[in-house]
């Protein structure tokens, strides 16, 4: 977590599994996750169309140059936000509706910390109740 946090000020990754919906000729289903500027997040986006011949389904990376905000934010308060948008249709795309939230990689990173930690201060006063015998040590104490 600590490594995709710091990549995340050089680069924008981006993990989406594309789906067509529906009956496959009304829209498209993006659902992934994104780390960028200190924060990762997950949304959902669905493209209104016309049975696009382009779409691709499946699961795709990407890698960019990281961007200030995936989409319009409601609201963004210390590295938490929430999007819930919907963008009007262009030439390229019908409808486009997006809703997402990204949280501060700082907090996942606390949070992925407390199992390790309190596993290792039980290992720490286990072991003070019961100290290893020195003469079953390998080098013998």
């Amino acid at each position: 977590m600590l490594l995709l946090w710091g990549r995340s000020y050089f680069s924008q990754d981006l993990l989406e599994l594309h789906r067509r919906g529906g009956d496959g000729r009304t829209h498209d289903d993006v659902r992934g996750a994104a780390s960028s500027r200190g924060s990762i997040g997950g949304g959902y986006v669905r493209i209104s169309h016309p049975n696009r011949p382009s779409f691709t389904a499946g699961w795709m990376f990407a890698a960019a140059r990281p961007d200030d905000a995936w989409w319009p934010r409601r609201f963004n308060i210390l590295g938490f936000s929430y999007w819930n948008v919907t963008l009007p249709a262009n030439r390229k795309n019908g409808q486009v509706h997006a809703v997402g939230f990204a949280v501060p990689h700082a907090l996942v990173a606390a949070l992925l910390a407390i199992a390790p930690a309190l596993a290792a201060r039980r290992h720490v006063l286990a072991r003070r109740e019961n100290p290893p015998d020195p003469a079953a040590l390998p080098c013998g104490g």
